[in-house]
């Protein structure tokens, strides 16, 4: 891992000091040092080959060997800083999908998109994790945050490939996104059969009705349903003659995470269900660049915001600053006081906690209830 994470310093280094460079050096400098650092050693023609034939008469630029010489990744390549949109996406993993290829990687050398091709999904969806280095070198970084980067960019290791951790990654990250889709389904729209299940294990059974009503409202922490908008108020119209017409359209969470990683979408359900359950209070309303949760209606009513990063979570906790001076996990928003703007950025609090792994969660958690004593305690 020491070796991977100078590679990535290095990348860094580089991309910082070259805001554009070619394909051709993209791989050079860029893609083939991680490469190397991950143990597909670019020199042998028994570990990578380049330019591998698929489907179309094209080529893909690398084919990952294992070591029984089956190709295990695709690794398909774009100029640093190009756009790496939903189209890309979808040819690179028709790419692997017509080849027999199970994984693809897609990557200008700082960002690194990982797609399992056998996910029962979409192709636009076949995204189990995306590593951007960027976050590695932000003024907010954490060595923990540094540390779970490095950790999930390891999974593409040839060792770690061979072993099967690749793979049994991606199956568990789509177990829990299938059998979620399933308790959505079960509570939001809860059947005649699961009425009658609940019912019969009741000793004074209500109503049919009034049971199907009550696994709605108990399901919801379950379910990636959000609730209704924070404000009541009727949205604002421009004045005629305005650059827009007519009524706001509310944000929606197919907005912040219709293009997300399977992790980074597994990551925020998971504190998204935990934050709900915490209060019976809690509201959560989507914002143009965050995810608000509040206790009420008012802007001071908001606990904790959370905004969606390539590879993680960003939580903004409404605590004093301060609070994050003794924790090299968290970051103080207003390092001179209440009195200044501080750092700017999207969320209310002023403490920020990253949100890398859910081994993390049960942290962020107890932050939340920090941040609910206070709101109830003013």
């Amino acid at each position: 891992m020491s070796t991977l994470a100078a590679a990535v310093d290095q990348v860094i280094a580089v991309a910082a000091a070259n805001e554009r460079l070619p394909e051709a050096e993209t791989k050079a400098v860029l893609i083939e040092p991680i490469l190397d650092a991950l143990g597909w050693d670019t020199r042998d023609l028994a570990s990578v080959r380049r330019e591998v034939p698929v489907a179309g008469g094209t080529n893909v630029d690398y084919g990952l060997l294992d070591s029984d010489g089956d190709v295990r990744l695709h690794v398909e390549a774009k100029a640093l800083r190009t756009k790496l949109g939903i189209k890309v996406v979808t040819q690179t993993v028709n790419y692997a999908n017509g080849a027999g290829v199970p994984w693809a990687v897609l990557t200008d050398g700082l960002r690194w998109h990982v797609l399992w091709s056998n996910a029962p999904v979409a192709n636009d969806r076949k995204e189990v994790f995306a590593v951007d280095l960027t976050d590695m070198a932000g003024p907010d970084t954490t060595e923990a945050d540094r540390a779970a980067t490095l950790a999930q960019l390891g999974l593409l290791a040839r060792s770690r490939v061979e072993a099967g951790d690749l793979d049994a990654t991606g199956a568990a990250l789509f177990d829990v996104a299938a059998v979620r889709g399933v308790l959505d389904n079960l509570f939001t729209r809860p059947p005649d059969e699961l009425v009658a299940l609940v019912t019969s294990r009741l000793r004074r059974p209500p109503d049919p009705d009034r049971v199907r009503a009550a696994l709605v409202s108990l399901g919801r922490p379950f379910t990636g349903s959000t609730p209704a908008p924070l404000t009541t108020a009727p949205p604002k119209v421009k004045k005629p003659g305005g650059r827009k017409q007519g009524p706001r359209q509310p944000h929606t969470y197919e907005e912040h995470f219709g293009n997300a990683s399977q992790a980074v979408v597994d990551l925020y359900q998971r504190f998204h269900e935990a934050v709900m359950a915490r209060d019976p209070r809690m509201e959560c309303e989507f914002r143009s660049k965050a995810v608000n949760y509040a206790l009420g209606p008012a802007k001071r009513d908001i606990v904790v915001t959370v905004v969606p990063q390539a590879s993680r979570l960003k939580l903004f906790v409404v605590l004093p600053g301060d609070r994050a001076d003794d924790d090299p996990e968290l970051r103080n928003m207003r390092p001179d006081g209440p009195d200044t703007r501080g750092i700017g950025h999207h969320g209310h609090g002023d403490v920020m906690a990253p949100l890398t792994t859910t081994a993390e969660i049960e942290d962020r958690l107890a932050l939340v209830d920090e941040a609910i004593a206070a709101h109830d305690a003013q």
